[in-house]
């Protein structure tokens, strides 16, 4: 059996980046602590010799932050990568200290402050800029010109942190789409009468926004539906005329 020099084979690992040395460990045997010979035998700290205490604390990286002039997530991964970061600073601080400590955000962590606006303050923000749909955030958020406190999925952020109650109420405080009644009413100033030519209209790009593209779903969740035929008044179920 071949033996390795354990020593000789550490000072190789250690000039490996992140990304090929955790290729490694991926293929490391558990063997040296499964028979108990070495129970406290960890791969990670074996290699890398990293284990709690082998980083400074959070309040001493946010001291350093500090005197790097490092206030945003993207200015860390700059310094981080630029081959300046110390030693004993850790690449990755948010899963470091969320690990050995605390975590609660970059935002918090390097200004003070909480990672997005709250919602009533990005309403505020919407109405400041003239955003009234979802097409118009989805554009502005895109351009480059939203503000970093200001989260790019405000719908899937309040959803978790306060509420959401759809883009339409949350944007211009009004329902999502319409009652069943206003649809039906929707569907005869329109001419609409079978459900191939309500598919026709609500993929042609007329249909207000305000209007679900599959009513059939949508009512069937909110209020009730009793078929195409029945909700258009043809009196049609499923493509055949109803027997009288």
């Amino acid at each position: 059996m071949k033996i390795i020099d354990t020593d000789k084979l550490q000072k190789e690992l250690a000039k490996l980046s992140d990304e090929k040395l955790a290729k490694f460990m991926m293929l490391l045997p558990l063997a040296p602590h499964a028979n108990g010979t070495y129970p406290n035998w960890n791969v990670g700290v074996w290699i890398t010799g990293i284990e709690s205490g082998s980083y400074v604390t959070k309040k001493e990286w946010k001291k350093y932050c500090k005197e790097k002039n490092i206030t945003t997530k993207t200015q860390w991964e700059e310094h981080s990568s630029s081959g300046k970061r110390q030693s004993n600073i850790p690449s990755d601080p948010s899963d470091y200290y969320s690990r050995y400590e605390t975590w609660l955000g970059w935002a918090k962590e390097l200004r003070d402050q909480d990672d997005f606006v709250t919602k009533k303050e990005w309403k505020k923000y919407c109405k400041e800029n003239n955003i009234t749909t979802n097409g118009q955030w989805r554009e502005h958020s895109s351009s480059g010109k939203r503000q970093s406190n200001i989260p790019s999925e405000p719908n899937v952020y309040y959803a978790r942190t306060e509420t959401w109650l759809g883009w339409p109420k949350e944007l211009r405080d009004q329902d999502e789409f319409v009652t069943k009644k206003e649809w039906k009413k929707y569907c005869k100033e329109k001419n609409i009468t079978t459900k191939t030519q309500w598919n026709e209209h609500s993929s042609s790009g007329k249909r207000q926004s305000n209007i679900p593209s599959d009513p059939a779903r949508y009512y069937a969740k909110t209020e009730t539906w009793l078929g195409w035929g029945i909700e258009l008044g043809t009196g049609n179920i499923q493509g055949r005329k109803k027997r009288k």
